[in-house]
């Protein structure tokens, strides 16, 4: 079978967030598209089968299939207009999230549009959030449909995190986003991931869902710039 290894949201070659992209003429059983997944070994492979004029696409982490990923789908639709030809401008993908579309702009440049995750007021688990973080405190603590999100006061604080991985995997979601107002960017973040293996993710697409409308309501802005802060970047 023939794949591709894709660096997504990479500001440079061996950055951002790498993924598998797998094209399939048919859909394999579950556990041997998990198989390969595990094999490979990234947070994520994503697998695609033509259908009609759209693609299905599934996504699957080393331990378990996810039901929406931002890096894996720009990923793949790289990979179908560089690769393989395609040819229209936009790209429709039926997936557990719905139709997500990626469109060729020009210039190496891609647009996404995923669905907004608006994050609600936290309350449960708190005070067990904040300790496996190894913080005192937080500005905020909010809830997307798969994700806590934790805001700190100062970037230097989510880049000096060294959270427990083993109490963050006891609280229920998918995972933690720590997020801060930043210098260069309007907001900097890191995400937390280990329920699937993933300790800390890269770059996230799916976390900006969430990380976007918040920030959008807290800065009173439209358009933002936003920095993963990981070993990689994104």
């Amino acid at each position: 079978m023939k794949y591709y290894q894709v660096d997504a949201f990479a500001p440079e070659p061996f950055g951002g967030n790498p993924a598998i992209v797998v094209p399939l003429a048919r859909w394999l059983p579950d556990e041997i598209l998990q198989n390969i997944a595990a094999e490979h070994n990234l947070s994520e492979t994503a697998f695609f089968v033509k259908n009609g004029e759209n693609f299905n696409l599934r996504w699957f982490t080393p331990n378990g299939e996810v039901r929406l990923c931002g890096h894996a789908t720009l990923a793949t639709a790289h990979v179908l207009f560089q690769h393989l030809s395609y040819e229209n401008l936009k790209i429709n993908f039926s997936t557990l999230s719905g139709i997500l579309s990626v469109s060729n702009i020009g210039q190496n440049l891609y647009e996404m549009t995923f669905p907004v995750d608006v994050p609600k007021n936290y309350v449960d688990h708190k005070a067990r959030v904040i300790e496996a973080l190894g913080i005192d405190s937080c500005v905020d603590i909010v809830q997307g449909k798969d994700d806590i999100i934790v805001v700190l006061e100062h970037e230097e604080q989510v880049k000096n995190l060294a959270p427990n991985y083993s109490k963050i995997k006891d609280i229920e979601g998918r995972g933690i986003i720590v997020t801060s107002p930043c210098k260069d960017h309007d907001f900097i973040s890191r995400c937390f991931y280990p329920k699937y293996n993933i300790n800390e993710d890269p770059a996230t697409g799916s976390a900006h869902t969430a990380l976007f409308p918040y920030w959008s309501n807290t800065l009173n802005k439209k358009k933002l710039s936003a920095v993963q802060w990981s070993t990689r970047k994104g």
